[in-house]
């Protein structure tokens, strides 16, 4: 989206050339604002991808003026089930826990300001995302050793008290959306149209995930995000040259 949005902008000295989702070109004059010898200049956006032979694909984007990283990996799970989808949204829940592994070892130790793990069921695709990081592959490195504790069944990774957490926190962004009469008609004439369950469903699910449910889903979809045997895309934006030498790690 950057890409395509940057290649609409052409410079030249004293005025830029701006397309408007493909109206007539518009000429904005920066005469006033800049003096005659002044170059407005748009430094073009670098773009490669790397892929291996399992076709994993690895996309950098380098932005000009952007100082910190940002990471997005995808795996698709087409076939998910309603139960997957629960236990997703309380493995997500948590996974973003600022006071929990994660968000120690990220958050805590400047790796990262924002993460989060998500669920999307209208795609089929689960991601993962690391934001405004200054040094992303020590990010992805920690966050998969992170995970593979998790799939070792570590209880200093994960206990029963943080699963119950964060069903609980699952549980109340679930209430809030029917907190009062309109937000429950609107929320059930959406159901209807994504062909969703209702929210008594999901909170009867919800609480019957247990400790055990995350530790398998860790094991059986989550670390698919990192198996080079299974297709799998990154999408990574940092400053320009922050990559170079890099990329491979993912």
């Amino acid at each position: 989206l950057v890409k395509s949005t940057m290649e609409k902008f052409v410079s030249s000295p004293g005025c830029v050339h701006l397309s408007d989702h493909g109206m007539a070109t518009q000429k904005v004059d920066f005469a006033e604002r800049f003096n005659a010898s002044d170059e407005v200049k748009f430094t073009p956006l670098k773009e490669y991808t790397l892929t291996n032979h399992h076709e994993n694909k690895v996309t950098i984007v380098e932005v000009p003026g952007e100082e910190t990283s940002y990471l997005s990996l995808f795996v698709s799970h087409p076939d998910a089930d309603s139960l997957f989808q629960f236990q997703m949204r309380v493995f997500g829940a948590w996974f973003g826990q600022l006071d929990g592994i994660v968000g120690r070892e990220i958050r805590g130790k400047g790796l990262g300001y924002h993460f989060y793990i998500k669920y999307e069921p209208s795609q089929g695709i689960t991601t993962l995302s690391i934001q405004m990081s200054n040094d992303i592959v020590k990010a992805y490195q920690v966050t998969k050793n992170i995970l593979l504790e998790v799939c070792s069944d570590a209880s200093e990774v994960i206990d029963e008290h943080q699963v119950e957490l964060a069903k609980d926190s699952v549980i109340y962004s679930l209430v809030s959306e029917v907190s009062t009469p309109h937000q429950a008609v609107e929320k059930q004439i959406k159901d209807l149209y994504r062909d969703e369950p209702d929210p008594g469903n999901d909170i009867c699910l919800l609480r019957s995930v247990t400790r055990d449910d995350i530790v398998t889903l860790c094991r059986e979809h989550v670390m698919l995000l990192f198996s080079q045997c299974t297709i799998t895309k990154a999408l990574v934006t940092c400053p320009p040259g922050k990559m170079s030498g890099k990329a491979f790690a993912l």
